[in-house]
């Protein structure tokens, strides 16, 4: 009787242990099913379109389908204060908008961030304009009675206004990624979702350099990477292109080891009535009834076989 009792007791003991063993390991799954859940924890993404509202409706309509909603993404505007830009679809769908000054002198601009970066000693434009009038670098400044050629300081001066616009309303407290790009783009894929632990820029348009359109950066980065034309003003050597000088910016504050490159899905584009101070009718699209303005990046982003041209 009694080594019946034992048996017994020994199976009870094998059944309990079993049965802890069957708790332990759905406890370990669940634990492990937690971590993976946090570490695929859905980034939130702001794209923000600097400079003006230009590639019409038939970009824009790829810009939602392909990067906003994929990405499940914000959308802001940091555009000149134009009134014949403001009666389309992108003012609907922004969420943050920043109107700026269209200055007929972009060197006012610059001017103006000397002066809040306590740099408005600094002569700037003998020191490095008078050098470099030719390259679209100082596109959009006044010298010698001229309009330099090109967008550079434009586009700079921009990045100047995103920083406002991500300061004033306290962005970095509500995204983890920003994309900041333009608003001629035709995207004719989805845009990649991209490791947020690096700084992501598209392939190709380099010019000696790191191209200028489209970034795709953490909101530990962000600013510092804005704060371009404050590093511009304080060069003592002959500056360069944009992307030369993107480049070298990069390198200074500490992120360009952290840029990687993903393939191109979109293109800028414009309409034969868009205005640009740089890029030429480089290719016409028949199906989007637009040109492509710099042909390498069509081509590129066409080699996709899932690439599609809806107008």
């Amino acid at each position: 009787m009694l080594k019946c009792s034992n048996y017994v007791l020994v199976i009870l003991m094998l059944i309990i242990l079993i049965l802890v063993l069957i708790i332990l390991k759905k406890i370990i799954e669940y634990i492990n099913i937690k971590k993976h859940m946090s570490s695929k924890k859905k980034v939130k993404t702001l794209i923000i379109l600097m400079g003006n509202a230009r590639g019409s409706e038939v970009a824009w309509k790829s810009l939602y389908k392909n990067a906003i909603q994929p990405l499940n993404a914000d959308l802001a505007l940091v555009f000149g204060d134009n009134e014949n830009d403001k009666n389309n679809s992108l003012y609907e769908h922004a969420k943050y908008i920043k109107l700026v000054p269209e200055y007929d002198d972009w060197g006012d601009c610059i001017d103006m961030i000397a002066k809040k970066t306590n740099l408005d000693s600094i002569d700037w434009r003998k020191n490095l304009v008078q050098h470099n009038v030719k390259s679209g670098l100082w596109g959009g400044v006044h010298y010698n009675g001229e309009n330099i050629k090109g967008s550079g300081a434009i586009i700079f001066c921009f990045r100047w206004f995103v920083k406002e616009l991500i300061n004033e309303n306290n962005l970095l407290q509500k995204y983890d990624q920003f994309i900041i790009t333009r608003s001629d783009h035709y995207h004719a894929l989805e845009h990649p979702t991209l490791d947020n632990n690096n700084i992501w820029i598209p392939i190709g348009e380099n010019y000696g350099g790191i191209t200028d359109r489209h970034i795709v950066i953490n909101k530990s980065n962000v600013m510092k990477s804005l704060n371009i034309i404050p590093w511009m003003i304080q060069q003592k050597k002959l500056l360069h292109n944009p992307e030369t000088v993107l480049k070298n910016f990069y390198t200074s504050i500490g992120i360009f080891p952290q840029i990687k490159r993903f393939n191109r899905t979109f293109f800028t584009v414009k309409t034969k009535s868009d205005q640009t101070r740089w890029g030429k009718n480089s290719l016409f699209i028949n199906e989007l009834d637009l040109y492509s303005k710099y042909a390498e990046e069509y081509h590129m982003t066409m080699k996709n076989k899932n690439a599609k041209l809806i107008k």
